[in-house]
């Protein structure tokens, strides 16, 4: 499963069960937490780098973090891709 799906199955749970301010924080966090988690890296220095200094699991939670804060500001129309 891609990140992306990830944050998209986030959305319809949290928004149907909890709410946008419960929806933005889980949707951030399964960004997170799979490249934390469940994401193989070759050893930890490459994990490091891709979570803090610029490496695409950086890249992946900042977009996260930018369309929940989207999401808080203009509502679900915030995340429709066309």
């Amino acid at each position: 499963m891609r990140p992306f799906q990830i944050m998209i199955g986030c959305c319809i749970v949290l928004s149907i069960f909890q709410g946008k301010y419960f929806f933005a924080f889980g949707a951030y966090n399964a960004i997170t937490g799979y490249f934390q988690n469940v994401k193989s890296f070759k050893n930890e220095e490459t994990k490091l780098k891709s979570i803090l200094f610029g490496g695409v699991a950086q890249q992946r939670a900042q977009r996260a973090f930018d369309l929940c804060a989207a999401f808080m500001q203009h509502g679900k129309s915030a995340l429709y891709l066309n």
